[in-house]
């Protein structure tokens, strides 16, 4: 499965795990690594069905293009900047306005090995524990998405997790670090729920729950 058809289908299960819920606080998102927010957003199903949230994107270009998708819309916050492991400034490898855009330097040099042009400059970056502390703090957060290039599995495992008690969707990049996020997420009580070529989806408690039925749906759909 390629990775459009693969964030088609975690749109789906976005949609199926919170079938029904009202839009509004205290219920929100949070995407680190929003590229322009559009049909490809794993929260994007969210968005559309009125929900607030926050998006993170480093990338300027990419965050234009965010600015101009969402800059209307008051119920979501737009953040430039990167999610780094420690607060400072951090080295950002820009690639244009692509996808590959990364404060990891093993990501970025196996694009630049395979044609990836970057240029570098300072930023400040912003943790994840700053991050949710600014929105104030861990409760409300509904779901959480991290494509941050090379980073994801890493900025999961200083999310505070155990803290974010109504969080019960997370789709993260795996970077094939699999094992990783099951120990990370399958001691919160998350279920892992797809583990594609690029992304996994984990859910607990009520979007599990749903998110039980559409598989087993899917299931019998296929069969």
């Amino acid at each position: 499965m390629d990775a459009l058809a693969e964030h088609a289908v975690i749109c789906d299960m976005v949609r199926a795990a919170y079938a029904g819920e009202a839009p509004g606080l205290p219920n929100r998102f949070l995407e680190v690594g929003a590229f322009d927010g559009g049909e490809q957003s794993p929260v994007r199903p969210l968005f559309d069905a009125g929900w607030t949230g926050t998006y993170v994107e480093p990338g300027p270009q990419n965050f234009l293009r965010l600015l101009k998708e969402m800059g209307p819309q008051q119920r979501v916050t737009l953040v430039h900047a990167p999610l780094v492991l420690r607060a400072g400034l951090a080295l950002f490898f820009d690639d244009g306005g692509g996808q590959v855009g990364s404060v990891d330097l093993d990501h970025v040099r196996a694009f630049k090995a395979a044609g990836t042009k970057y240029t570098p400059y300072l930023v400040a970056g912003v943790t994840p524990e700053q991050l949710v502390e600014h929105f104030g703090g861990p409760d409300g957060w509904r779901m959480l998405s991290i494509d941050a290039e090379g980073l994801s599995v890493d900025l999961l495992r200083v999310f505070p997790l155990r803290r974010m008690k109504d969080l019960d969707l997370v789709v993260v990049e795996h970077d094939r670090r699999h094992d990783e996020v099951a120990g990370l997420l399958g001691p919160l009580k998350f279920r892992s729920y797809s583990d594609g070529e690029y992304n996994s989806v984990w859910a607990r408690g009520t979007a599990g729950g749903r998110l039980e039925s559409w598989s087993q749906r899917a299931g019998e759909a296929q069969s």
